[in-house]
């Protein structure tokens, strides 16, 4: 059965008896204590994925991977499958194609299918799977990956929900390594273009779910993340080797679903100070200002002006929630009704920047009505 996994009857007969209740524990038992089997097609997955952004090289150059090799002038049904893996790579992919591209993005399917199983019927069971989970990460990370799922519309339709079942399996891992914010960003990329499958439920927990569920102090290292990748085009994974792209796209979509959300639910809650910090006093320091994510707002986010509409339209968003909730943070209570003289030099330049990040959009809007 193994060395005819490809076949779409046999991998459905396999997913059923995967599926199944108790009497199907015996089954999933062997994946979860011998996982190398699923890692290695991700593995394979992943390297293809890298080399589709380089140059075409000759099939020679692969030969040296480690994993069952599938070159273009073989057929599937010409390659050997070792005996003592589940490897999905002997027999014919019910696509219709032949390039071995094409039949390494099946099998990644299949093992996707295969993992979203596993962690429905044991939710801890991926967080150990270091390994495993590098190639779901690298694979969410791959360019190519996404261009083709929003690009490649001779896709069999069986596929299309590949990405909702990966952002699944991404989301377990999460729900036992919050610590990992950066891939909480990088999941948004699923709403960026138009993907085949739905992501309403990857919507629901970002509006839902991560304000109401998460502590004051992720809330606070994730805007303080997000400010540190504010200028940023690029880093590298803490977790693997691969590289994360920080698009201006991807950036007003963090914004967008995670950071406005927070802001709003805490403001809402009167959270104000346990989230934002103290606020800034006369004799405040640069020290402690660091700690006050108001001013961390004004010095990093308002700070760059050349950024693209849909990034100053949520800073300004952003900056309107602050001015609404929290106007002790930019300009302190005033002693009298009489007094308008800023009580500090700091007060002052907060509100300058403010206004000066706020007024072309005024101006441009008054020009536009006139």
């Amino acid at each position: 059965m193994e060395q005819r996994q490809n076949e779409e009857h046999i991998f459905r007969f396999f997913l059923y008896i995967l599926s199944g209740g108790e009497e199907s524990d015996p089954f999933r038992a062997v994946l979860y204590e011998n996982p190398s089997r699923l890692i290695t097609v991700l593995q394979q997955s992943v390297k293809s994925l890298q080399n589709s952004l380089l140059p075409a090289t000759t099939e020679s150059n692969s030969s040296s991977s480690p994993m069952l090799m599938i070159g273009a002038q073989q057929s599937p049904q010409q390659v050997p499958a070792p005996a003592s893996t589940i490897d999905v790579t002997s027999s014919p992919t019910p696509m219709g194609v032949n390039s071995s591209s094409n039949l390494i993005a099946y099998q990644r399917y299949q093992i996707v299918r295969i993992v979203s199983i596993l962690i429905k019927h044991d939710s801890n069971w991926l967080t150990n799977q270091t390994e495993l989970i590098k190639s779901l990460k690298a694979i969410w990370l791959s360019n190519s990956f996404h261009v083709d799922h929003k690009e490649n519309y001779q896709m069999d339709t069986k596929h299309w929900e590949e990405p909702r079942l990966l952002v699944k399996c991404l989301l377990n891992y999460l729900d036992h390594n919050q610590q990992d914010i950066e891939l909480y960003f990088q999941l948004l990329r699923a709403f960026i273009g138009k993907y085949h499958c739905d992501f309403e439920f990857l919507r629901s927990f970002f509006a839902d779910e991560m304000p109401k569920n998460f502590s004051i102090e992720w809330k606070r290292n994730a805007f303080l993340k997000f400010c540190d990748l504010f200028n940023s085009n690029q880093t590298k994974c803490t977790i693997s080797d691969c590289t994360m792209e920080w698009s201006e796209e991807l950036k007003a979509k963090i914004l967008q679903y995670i950071i406005i959300p927070i802001f709003s639910y805490t403001f809402k809650n009167g959270e104000n100070e346990k989230f934002l910090g103290p606020p800034l006093k006369d004799d405040s320091t640069a020290n402690n200002q660091d700690s006050n994510l108001v001013s961390v707002f004004i010095d990093v986010l308002m700070k760059e002006t050349t950024v693209i509409d849909s990034i100053a339209i949520l800073v300004l968003q952003l900056g309107c929630l602050i001015v609404e909730h929290a106007s002790n943070y930019i300009r302190p209570a005033q002693i009298s009704e009489n007094e308008r003289v800023p009580r500090s030099k700091r007060e002052k330049a907060e509100v300058r920047r403010l206004m000066s990040y706020a007024w072309p959009g005024i101006n441009a809007s008054k020009r536009q009505d006139s």
